[in-house]
Formats: C-alpha cells, sequence, structure tokens
C-alpha cells in the first residue's frame, strides 16, 4: 500500500498530466530552464552541465541524455517531480 506521501505526488502528477504540461523527452533545455529553474541542479548531478553549453540552445532533454550516457527514465522521473511540484 503506498503511503500518503507517495498518493499526493502521484494525484499531483496525475493533475500535471490533466492539464497537458509534462515534461517529456522532447522538451528542449531552454524551455525546461526557463519553466524548471530546479533542473539545472538535477542534470548537474547527472554530469550534465548543460546551462553552460552552447548546444542546450538548441538540444532537447532526450539528446542531452543521450550524449551524457544517462538513463533518460531516471532523468525523466525526477525531472517530473519538480513538474508536479509546479514551476519555481
Amino acid at each position: 500500500m503506498a503511503g500518503t506521501a507517495e498518493l499526493n505526488i502521484r494525484e499531483r502528477a496525475e493533475g500535471v498530466v490533466a492539464m497537458g504540461r509534462i515534461i517529456t523527452e522532447e522538451m528542449s533545455l531552454l524551455e525546461l530552464f526557463r519553466r524548471y529553474p530546479g533542473a539545472k541542479a538535477i542534470l548537474a548531478r547527472h554530469g550534465m552541465g548543460c546551462l553552460g553549453c552552447m548546444g542546450s540552445a538548441t538540444e532537447n532533454i532526450e539528446g542531452a541524455a543521450r550524449m551524457h550516457g544517462v538513463e533518460m527514465a531516471v532523468l525523466l522521473a525526477e525531472l517530473r517531480k519538480l513538474e508536479a511540484d509546479g514551476p519555481d
């Protein structure tokens, strides 16, 4: 059985999906940083220095993860926690 905190996160995430604002692999890094400044720290923890990279102007999350050898499912799960909490 899921705990109360887990249910709250799931309910909030489902609400985000219903509003159509889900973070996807195709989201550009610039849009991700604009909407969720906290994403910078998540990417940095994975060794992704995307904020200072010229490629971030045109790269999406999937391309950056692939370039840095980061597991996409793990990265998206962390980023979607930010989304469930709402924009910074």
